[in-house]
């Protein structure tokens, strides 16, 4: 994401992502699939100056700093088929 459209809410940054999963069938009609993801991120800096609306500029607010951004994934799934 530019940073011109980072925002405090959504300090998204390029990233990598690593995934492994696997999937075991105990019998012929269930199975349990797992999966595992870690998202690698940069560490995005943000450097933001809003004014209010309808206030004088000096009214204005300002964020500036560096986001330290992690996400891990893991699912688990257990299905039985209907024969």
């Amino acid at each position: 994401m530019k940073d011109a459209y980072r925002t405090v809410r959504l300090p998204d940054t390029d990233r990598f992502w690593a995934s492994v999963g696997a999937q075991w069938r105990p019998g012929d009609r269930w199975s349990v699939d797992a999966g595992y993801a870690h998202l690698f991120m940069n560490s995005p800096p943000i450097n933001i100056v809003k004014s209010q609306l309808g206030a004088p500029a000096s009214f204005s607010s300002a964020v500036s700093g560096k986001y330290g951004d992690s996400v891990d994934i893991l699912s688990l799934q257990l299905t039985y088929r209907f024969k």
